[in-house]
């Protein structure tokens, strides 16, 4: 079956299989927050009303722990991207010990515009 038969419509030619997944979501908003983290850390991302949180591990490793989740946490590498969706509380942190966490929304962001911050945080 193509998408044509499916009767989905893109704005752009298919293809790129994260583009198709949070166009068919019908993601109306965005926030970017890069985050520079060294170890020891650990973030408390809050729950969000009709929210999904993407993390993208780009050096390091970090440990995803959504509480009201069936699994254990999940350790993620460089590479990885975990989807946490229905606006979810999480944790995550630099290693599966329990942490003292900051919430993410209440630390000092360095705002790059409406959309976009840059978090740094940790044991240095």
């Amino acid at each position: 079956m193509t998408d044509q038969d499916r009767g989905t419509t893109y704005p752009w030619t298919p293809g790129e299989p994260l583009a198709e997944v949070l166009h068919l979501l019908r993601v109306r908003g965005v926030f970017y927050c890069r985050s520079e983290v060294s170890a020891p850390w650990a973030l408390e991302m809050p729950a969000f009303e009709d929210c999904a949180s993407f993390h993208v591990v780009v050096t390091g490793e970090a440990v995803l722990d959504v509480p009201r989740a069936d699994e254990n946490p999940v350790r993620l590498v460089p590479g990885d991207l975990a989807v946490v969706p229905h606006g979810a509380g999480h944790m995550i942190r630099s290693e599966p010990a329990p942490l003292h966490a900051g919430r993410v929304d209440l630390l000092p962001q360095e705002m790059m515009g409406e959309h976009c911050s840059v978090l740094r945080y940790g044991g240095g």
